[in-house]
């Protein structure tokens, strides 16, 4: 669901997005002037999984101008594991880090995607520290990244903080 408001809160349109299923938007970020990206996931809008006789969650992005029509739209995901995001940023040469989870049937990795500024994705780079691992906010830096999240294992929760160059290495 996105909503534009004027500078006293007045609703100057609305629109949504979404299929049969779970989805859910979890961040957003301005990429212009007039032009901001929302990603999140997504419960039945990739290929279906017939191993396991079911739709994996893919983490999907979309493009919104002030108008509040879709100028683009990614899937990112495949049969292999349940993706999730939970926090979008744009680095200075206009592709997005997109941060979150991917989780096979045991782990859950903390997950960071980096795509063009249509959403196609470059590379993408899991990160495990301990069973259950989850991005839930990154920043994009001149040199790379810094991602902040949580890992839970042996010791409970714990701050997970991961600082990256632009390959995610």
């Amino acid at each position: 669901y996105f909503a534009r408001l004027d500078l006293n809160g007045t609703v100057v349109w609305t629109t949504s997005w979404g299929n049969p299923g779970n989805d859910a938007g979890e961040a957003i970020v301005s990429t212009s002037a007039s032009t901001f990206v929302m990603a999140g996931h997504c419960g039945a809008c990739g290929e279906y999984d017939h191993t396991e006789d079911r739709y994996k969650s893919h983490m999907y992005a979309i493009g919104i101008d002030l108008n509040g029509d879709t100028t683009w739209t990614a899937v990112i995901g495949d049969t292999l594991f349940d993706r999730k995001a939970f926090a979008v940023d744009v680095t200075t040469g206009g592709d997005l880090l997109i941060g979150g989870e991917r989780q096979d049937l045991s782990l859950v990795d903390a997950d960071v995607f980096r795509t063009n500024d249509s959403g196609q994705p470059m590379w993408e780079k899991a990160y495990d520290a301990a069973p259950w691992d989850r991005v839930l906010d990154l920043r994009a830096l001149s040199d790379g990244f810094v991602a902040i999240g949580w890992s839970y294992g042996a010791f409970s929760r714990q701050v997970l903080m991961v600082r990256k160059d632009q390959n995610g290495e």
